[in-house]
């Protein structure tokens, strides 16, 4: 399976389904989290209603850097997508 990240001048940030395949796209300016949270859709993580953690669907994050769970991490190293950096 192929995914994209597409850095842009044009796009805050977007998850589209209509691409048919996980992908994103943010601006070239976005936050450092912004993106992080981009790439945890594309590993498959949905929002989650907690200000303290990186899937939070806003970006007021209470307490940065922003957290993932021992399950969310499992879960995007689990993914097809995901490969181990040597």
């Amino acid at each position: 399976m192929n995914s994209s990240i597409y850095i842009s001048s044009k796009y805050y940030w977007m998850y589209n389904l209509s691409w048919r395949r996980p992908g994103v796209s943010v601006g070239r300016n976005a936050p450092r989290y912004v993106v992080a949270h981009e790439i945890g859709h594309v590993l498959g993580l949905g929002h989650v209603n907690n200000t303290d953690r990186l899937m939070n669907p806003n970006t007021g994050w209470t307490n940065p850097p922003p957290d993932i769970t021992r399950d969310e991490d499992n879960w995007m190293k689990g993914n097809a997508l995901a490969r181990t950096c040597d």
